[in-house]
């Protein structure tokens, strides 16, 4: 039932973007900008909207974040065990908080850092969605064990990766630019 959930939850998500992207291109064109609500007028509606993502980004951020500070607890011995509950769910709250304050400073800091992030995320993501799920699948099974048909629809998403990557990379780097010129911060 997993794997059928996670193709159900993968489906809406992509179909939601491709709603907002597809729609938000035919209105606007080339004109569109990103994020795509600042292309509508200021309504309640969209300052709604607008606040329902930022609620979303300050909830999922903490989620995003919990492999990291599990490991940094773990190695820095913030354990039940070894400091009882009390102080070990007080030590934990107090890290989060402070790493949370860290990425926040870092983030106001940073400038250009909306830029910074596209930059980052063009070669991250792509990496990470098309070409290390295929490269560690491929390297698990080896080449001589995957039939011929899958090792073409490796290669297939691995380009288109590689494609994504380049073209999101050029596109952050252009913006990166334009917003250093321009002194938008």
């Amino acid at each position: 039932q997993f794997g059928w959930m996670l193709f159900v939850a993968n489906t809406l998500v992509c179909g939601a973007y491709l709603l907002s992207s597809v729609t938000g291109y035919v209105a606007f064109g080339d004109q569109t900008v990103s994020p795509i609500l600042n292309n509508l007028p200021n309504l309640a509606i969209v300052n709604a909207a607008t606040i329902v993502i930022i609620v979303h980004c300050v909830f999922a951020l903490p989620v995003m974040l919990v492999s990291a500070s599990l490991e940094l607890e773990l190695a820095l011995g913030v354990m039940p065990g070894i400091l009882g509950k009390k102080k070990e769910l007080a030590w934990r709250v107090f890290m989060r908080t402070v790493t949370m304050g860290v990425l926040l400073g870092i983030s106001i800091a940073i400038p250009y850092f909306g830029q910074v992030i596209d930059l980052v995320s063009a070669i991250s993501t792509t990496v990470v969605f098309f070409m290390v799920p295929v490269f560690c699948y491929v390297k698990l099974l080896g080449w001589n064990r995957i039939p011929k048909y899958e090792l073409l629809l490796c290669g297939v998403l691995a380009a288109i990766g590689g494609v994504a990557c380049v073209w999101g990379l050029i596109d952050a780097i252009k913006s990166l630019q334009t917003a250093v010129q321009l002194g938008h911060g």
